[in-house]
């Protein structure tokens, strides 16, 4: 059936289309916008989570190998002090047939009574150093049984630390990717690697070339991420400044060492204008040009190598205790 569209109703669609603003409608594809944005975000940091969780996975069925082996250590140690047990008894039967065998001797020859005493004196001493390394071995036994416990105690503790560890690091990873969404395509970006999270800043977004000075842009981003880390006293966070192979040397700037050390310096201020981020906390360094991210002489590459890394590392002082004991 064809349906007729009569001029009466073109009048009403056209009313109807009339009626929504151009601004709402801008107003709702923005939306749009940032909701299919959030959900790439969600996907890729799903991705990272589940790679990580593989990982936790390795070190679980790793430290489970592990007790499996201080398992068979402790069983192998056990067999061992049966093993002397029964030797143990031999001596005690051998000693008891010697007894019986002397009190048989008696009535005979004096030369072969005196042959059994002494055999029977040579085979309790024997008994007596067979008795002595059964104690020894027995009390080294239960000595290395008491220390495959404790090191199976700390690296349960260990476990557990490090779980708790990479679970307040996930955490802190997603607070961060929160808070600066809004500089993800504006010169921001921030990834998990070695237990430690790296939040990235292009040079556009905090500096001018060849300046020291923080961006209005740069400080409101630095804010922000001040405001995550005001959150997190525990972790220690190193700012490094980063330089392209280009030279520079101004009445202000020696070289591009100068230059990373009192860019790092400078957002470290920054950051401390959030009072409730400790000084103890912050690290500047410059790295210059030697620790580029783009080996190439590109304009592009140099623009990627000209940037602030800020490093956030976990407490580990805990888990260096645990392992050193």
């Amino acid at each position: 059936m064809h349906k007729v569209i009569t001029t009466g109703t073109l009048v009403v669609l056209f009313g109807f289309q009339a009626c929504v603003p151009a601004r709402k409608l801008d107003d709702m594809t923005m939306r749009k916008e940032k909701c299919e944005e959030a959900l790439s975000s969600t996907r890729a940091e799903n991705l990272a989570l589940s790679t990580k969780n593989e990982e936790l996975a390795s070190s679980v069925a790793r430290l489970t190998r592990a007790k499996d082996q201080l398992e068979r250590d402790t069983a192998s140690s056990g067999i061992a002090y049966r093993r002397l047990t029964g030797m143990y008894r031999e001596l005690n039967d051998t000693y008891d047939r010697l007894i019986a065998n002397n009190e048989k001797l008696t009535a005979g020859q004096a030369a072969e009574t005196r042959k059994a005493l002494a055999e029977m004196q040579r085979a309790q001493e024997e008994l007596i150093k067979k008795e002595d390394e059964l104690r020894r071995k027995q009390s080294a036994f239960e000595e290395t049984n008491l220390r495959l416990k404790e090191r199976e105690s700390r690296i349960n503790d260990l476990e557990t630390l490090i779980n708790r560890q990479d679970s307040m690091m996930r955490a802190l990873k997603l607070n961060l990717t929160s808070a600066l969404l809004g500089y993800k395509d504006k010169g921001i970006s921030i990834r998990e690697q070695d237990g430690m999270i790296y939040v990235s800043l292009d040079e556009s977004l905090l500096f001018s070339s060849g300046s020291i000075v923080v961006d209005k842009k740069g400080v409101q981003a630095l804010g922000d991420l001040a405001g995550v880390l005001a959150k997190n006293p525990e972790i220690e966070v190193l700012i490094e400044g980063h330089t392209d192979d280009v030279p520079i040397s101004t009445a202000c700037i020696k070289d591009n060492w100068d230059l990373s050390v009192l860019r790092a310096t400078s957002v470290v201020r920054i950051l401390m204008q959030n009072e409730s981020i400790m000084a103890k906390q912050l690290t500047p360094a410059g790295r210059g040009e030697f620790l580029p991210v783009a080996e190439g002489k590109s304009p592009d590459d140099r623009r990627k190598n000209r940037r602030i890394e800020v490093i956030l590392v976990p407490d580990m002082s805990k888990v260096m205790n645990l392992v050193s004991e």
